[in-house]
């Protein structure tokens, strides 16, 4: 990303730019940046775009093999075309000359690093991972974003922020936008302004709904419960995550047991390391014989729902009751 900055910046591009990795706002950045940097917006004579995994790699040769007209340079863009991932002969032969007045940009979600495809586009240009960044470098990120608004967030608030919303940057982006303009006239942005404006995942509300029954707030976790049925989301789905996140807090006792560090946990499980922290947080109340139990419990209800032998909305009423029990 950094040598594609600096290539904006300097005016000296390359032949090719291989933009590759699942975090999609990104991509769209740094694509947008580099045809912003590269062509004209009404210029449509030097400027091709091809899309999808229909994409023909003749016509993105034949095209690359056009001069441009009237200008410096011609720019081919081609999107989610799959051909990283399955590979193309053809396509890799012609990367090894491509014409001096030629830009190819390419952005896909998936590559396989191994094709004759990508070590041909590394070689003939530069390839970028747009890997989603980790946790500081997405609370550095939020708090910049904060700061160019001219307004402050804690580095508690930006995790906040994170753990509320998720990770995606896209929906970052949009939930900031709404802070920003909540916020204004205001200089700082606070937990609760966060708590107030910003869309919660449901998977969020569902550890909150279980860290009210751990703590025996048997009327707070219905409450939570009901508002995910406002939301409409299935009692069976409801349920299913319920067991998820008991069934993650056994595997991050069990592991945790064992003296594996919360880093080494998170990677193992392919989660993040704020959802292993919020889970370590209500543990103690969970030795692990009582959270096999719960599972059990749980996959027993969700048997009795499928059945027809309990009704779903009072299945989970059930379940957060019971889990809710004083012992």
């Amino acid at each position: 990303m950094l040598e594609i900055a600096r290539d904006i910046k300097e005016k000296h591009f390359r032949r090719l730019y291989l933009l590759y990795g699942s975090e999609d706002y990104l991509r769209r950045q740094y694509r947008q940046k580099l045809l912003a940097a590269l062509v004209p917006e009404e210029d449509t004579m030097n400027m091709t775009r091809f899309s999808g995994k229909e994409a023909d790699v003749s016509a993105i040769i034949s095209q690359a093999e056009t001069l441009p007209f009237f200008a410096e340079r011609r720019v081919i863009l081609a999107e989610d075309t799959e051909l990283f991932k399955k590979g193309s002969e053809e396509l890799a032969t012609y990367l090894k000359d491509l014409p001096d007045y030629l830009v190819l940009i390419f952005s896909e979600k998936e590559v396989d690093k191994r094709t004759r495809l990508f070590k041909a586009a590394s070689k003939a240009g530069h390839a970028a991972d747009f890997s989603p960044p980790d946790e500081k470098t997405l609370v550095r990120w939020i708090r910049s974003r904060f700061s160019e608004e001219g307004k402050q967030i804690s580095g508690d608030a930006a995790m906040h922020l994170l753990s509320s919303v998720g990770t995606e940057m896209s929906l970052l982006d949009q939930e900031m936008q709404k802070l920003t303009a909540w916020c204004a006239g205001k200089e700082s942005v606070t937990k609760g302004d966060i708590d107030t404006v910003c869309v919660s995942k449901t998977e969020n509300r569902i550890f909150d709904m279980i860290r009210a029954i751990t703590q025996h707030r048997r009327r707070e976790a219905l409450d939570l419960y009901y508002d995910l049925l406002a939301l409409r989301e299935p009692p069976m789905r409801i349920l299913y995550l319920m067991f998820y996140e008991y069934n993650r807090l056994f595997q991050i006792g069990a592991l945790s047991d064992e003296g594996v560090p919360q880093r080494d946990i998170a990677s193992r499980l392919g989660i993040r390391p704020f959802a292993v922290s919020k889970a370590k947080e209500i543990l103690p109340y969970y030795p692990q014989k009582k959270l096999k139990e719960i599972l059990e419990f749980i996959a027993g209800l969700e048997e009795d729902m499928k059945q027809g032998r309990l009704d779903d909305k009072l299945c989970v009423e059930l379940a957060i009751t019971k889990l809710s029990e004083q012992e």
